[in-house]
């Protein structure tokens, strides 16, 4: 249409004037009429082009249209769809929150409900197979020690269930420092001597100056607990050795046995949960099969490796690498001495301590427990121990060490009463203050440090690793492992 309106306006006036028919040239009035007839058609042509255009480009627009408004249809039902499921999902994240704090409110209440009452257990039998022992009582003694067994035995078991459930659910949390590992070592051959002596076996640890392991305390003793328990349970007779291979890298732990040894076939699945190579009525030995997968979790947690041989009847020998603690610079140390003697010291030298404890037969165990390293004082609850820290700062004297339970009855729990004699008594903020609790699971005395007690006693109560803590904190203990140069580590 627009080709023929500009044919038209194209035409030069005069030409216009030239071809414009007359009564004296046909011939112009015919080439008028073409030119006019062929704009027309033009016109009539573009007019309909155009038309059928755009039909066309309106007909797609339509179709990308009804396209356009059933996807908004769709992504408005994909956005329902969409927050459905995300107040679905957050309803499953709060369900699992709620059932993670459930289990662990369960856990630390188990745990608590039985290390209480096992405390007392393990505590007073120890006390009497040393009265025992004193007095030559060998069957006391004898009988003493089967009862400790089944103690640490039941301690041990409940720890590894309330543990393997924390692997399972990636709520291990290592703090990581400096460790002893003949510390460590001495305590785990303790609560196996009743075992040992019964078997008659032998064990020796190799006497090497070593370099302080970078690791969580607790969890090392864990994981060589574990190794040496097993290496104990299976070996009937001969002996068990732990020695130290030289490694520049890292510490390595060899604890070799003569015990039965394993079977080929069931190294690949010594590691799983609850797996056992003698099952049902008929298997030897006793145990819940969790000791060596926590044992390698924890390994691993620690970046360090376990390694197994063996051989059915012939001896196991466990390896264990773990990182050393160089940010000690250098220093490494040395092998306690064997049967160190706890001892007595001359009662003018006695510290005094003050224990915070509402439960008669705990407190009685913690008197009987520093009878002979303390001059004990004994409060139920923080009101009696306010009383009586008030009473000593009256006659200017002070306590050189407290020992508070932390679930005590009342108005005062263990932290809010050690907060409060250490805003009430400025002398306090620099005394040892420890906390003991039946709530041991891990993270739990991280939570009391920072709360800003000195340090945390778990119950059961280990007597030979309280006494060591008490000694040390009030600057009188004796024979304590000592730091010397890196230059004398291996000779």
């Amino acid at each position: 249409m627009i080709t023929g309106i500009m044919c038209l306006t194209l035409i030069p006036t005069q030409m216009f004037a030239m071809i414009t028919p007359g009564p004296t040239s046909p011939t112009s009035y015919g080439l008028f009429s073409l030119i006019v007839i062929t704009a027309l058609s033009s016109t009539i042509m573009a007019y309909l082009i155009f038309k059928l255009t755009k039909n066309k480009y309106t007909n797609q627009l339509h179709i990308h249209q009804n396209m356009l408004n059933k996807q908004k249809e769709k992504n408005k039902t994909l956005i329902v769809q969409l927050k459905k499921e995300k107040a679905s999902n957050e309803k499953v994240h709060h369900n699992f929150d709620m059932n993670r704090k459930l289990q662990n409110a369960f856990l630390a209440n188990i745990s608590h409900e039985i290390r209480t009452p096992l405390n007392g257990i393990i505590g007073f039998t120890s006390i009497i197979k040393n009265d025992a022992s004193l007095s030559n009582e060998k069957n006391t003694e004898k009988n003493c020690d089967f009862v400790l067994s089944c103690g640490y035995r039941l301690n041990s078991y409940i720890e590894n269930i309330i543990e393997i459930s924390r692997i399972q659910a990636n709520e291990t949390d290592l703090h990581l420092e400096p460790c002893n590992l003949h510390e460590i070592l001495d305590l785990i051959i303790d609560e196996n001597q009743f075992l040992l002596n019964q078997k008659e076996l032998k064990i020796s640890v190799e006497a090497v100056n070593l370099p302080p392991v970078k690791g969580d305390k607790k969890y090392l003793f864990k994981i060589l607990g574990n190794i040496v328990e097993n290496a104990v349970k299976y070996t009937n007779e001969g002996e068990i050795n732990i020695s130290f291979p030289k490694n520049s890298s890292s510490l390595t732990i060899a604890i070799k046995d003569t015990g039965i040894g394993i079977d080929e076939e069931y190294l690949n699945l010594i590691y799983q949960p609850f797996s056992q190579e003698s099952k049902g009525i008929t298997r030897d030995y006793e145990g819940g099969g969790l000791g060596l997968p926590i044992t390698k979790n924890l390994i691993e947690l620690h970046n360090g490796t376990i390694g197994i041989k063996s051989k059915k009847g012939k001896g196991t020998v466990v390896t264990i690498q773990l990182p050393i603690y160089h940010e000690m610079n250098g220093m490494v140390y040395c092998p306690t001495q064997p049967n160190i003697e706890l001892g007595t010291i001359e009662s003018k030298t006695l510290p005094s301590i003050l224990v915070v404890e509402d439960d008669e037969m705990n407190a009685e165990l913690m008197r009987a427990y520093l009878r002979e390293t303390a001059d004990v004082t004994i409060a139920e609850d923080g009101e009696e121990a306010i009383i009586i820290i008030q009473e000593w700062a009256n006659k200017r004297r002070y306590f050189d060490l407290l020992l508070i339970d932390i679930n005590l009855p009342g108005r005062w729990t263990g932290t809010s009463l050690m907060k409060e004699i250490k805003n009430r008594w400025q002398y306090y903020r620099k005394i040892p203050i420890l906390c003991q609790t039946a709530h041991a699971l891990h993270g739990d005395k991280e939570n009391l440090l920072q709360h800003g007690f000195t340090d945390y006693v778990p119950k059961p109560i280990n007597r030979k690793e309280l006494l060591v803590k008490i000694r040390h904190f009030c600057k009188i203990s004796r024979g304590e492992s000592k730091l010397i140069n890196a230059e004398e580590y291996g000779k």
